[in-house]
């Protein structure tokens, strides 16, 4: 199970320094098995490794971000962890990011959870890039009332940058 892998960091810490924990939570991000939990900890786990100057840890992020392949239910809290930091590679990789999250926010097949998480994202984000997006989903009657909420809030947010 991949949740159950997480134990085995602490364990490592003491043996395999940064750069390994560092590829394991990366690693867990990349496994189909993690689950919601799973990647949802491993982003925060890197956010927090980011926030305290760990560019091996930006840039294990920035990876999983960019990747085409990445899940949707892992790229938006990849974005969120990417968001919190203060690193211009975190912030040029979130605006590189921005096509991919606003697909996530448009896709009605998406769960209107991680829609909302992505429209979010993208109103912290501050990039013009994610105004149509935005624009487009506010304005669709077909929209969950949330997500709708959620994008007029996103404006609101770049709008006052």
């Amino acid at each position: 199970q991949g949740c159950g892998r997480q134990g085995r960091f602490r364990d490592q810490d003491k043996h395999g320094g940064s750069a390994n924990r560092v590829a394991q939570l990366a690693e867990l991000l990349n496994d189909p098995q993690a689950g919601n939990f799973g990647w949802e900890r491993a982003a925060e786990a890197l956010r927090e490794m980011g926030r305290h100057g760990s560019e091996d840890a930006v840039a294990a992020l920035v990876e999983v971000l960019l990747n085409p392949d990445t899940h949707p239910c892992v790229r938006v809290p990849v974005a969120e962890a990417l968001g919190e930091i203060s690193s211009d590679n975190a912030t040029d990789a979130l605006e590189e990011a921005v096509p991919a999250l606003a697909k996530i926010l448009r896709d009605q097949n998406e769960t209107n959870l991680l829609r909302e998480r992505a429209a979010k994202t993208l109103g912290r984000s501050g990039f013009e890039a994610a105004v149509p997006a935005l624009t487009e989903v506010f304005g669709s009657p077909d929209t969950d009332k949330r997500i709708r909420v959620s994008a007029v809030d996103a404006l609101g947010k770049i709008g006052s940058e």
